[in-house]
């Protein structure tokens, strides 16, 4: 990618094209491209660690959200829900083990 970047002006690129060129090796630098060896070993372990934080981070957030879900067992106060949003939280509920008198 530098040798492009380094002759990126005598390649007579239209500006679009410099444009993408210039985009890419920034791109590039950003991931790390141009890190001695031992960086870019840091750098791919620090990306595996986010990876692996992210998705344990997920996976917590979705288990929280399905544990902290509203039970509703009252329909009048489901009042200004269309009858398709009452369907839809009655068959959530279905499929989590809950029954209602709908």
């Amino acid at each position: 990618m530098n040798a492009i970047y380094d002759r990126r002006d005598t390649l007579n690129l239209d500006p679009e094209a410099l444009k993408l060129v210039e985009v890419y090796r920034h791109d590039f630098v950003q991931a790390g491209a141009n890190l001695p060896d031992a960086d870019k070993q840091k750098m791919r372990d620090i990306n595996q660690q986010i990876s692996t934080l992210e998705t344990a981070f997920t996976a917590k957030l979705l288990a929280g959200a399905k544990a902290g879900a509203l039970v509703v067992d009252d329909k009048s106060k489901l009042a200004g829900l269309s009858d398709g949003d009452i369907a839809a939280a009655a068959e959530a509920a279905q499929d989590r083990g809950l029954t209602g008198n709908g």
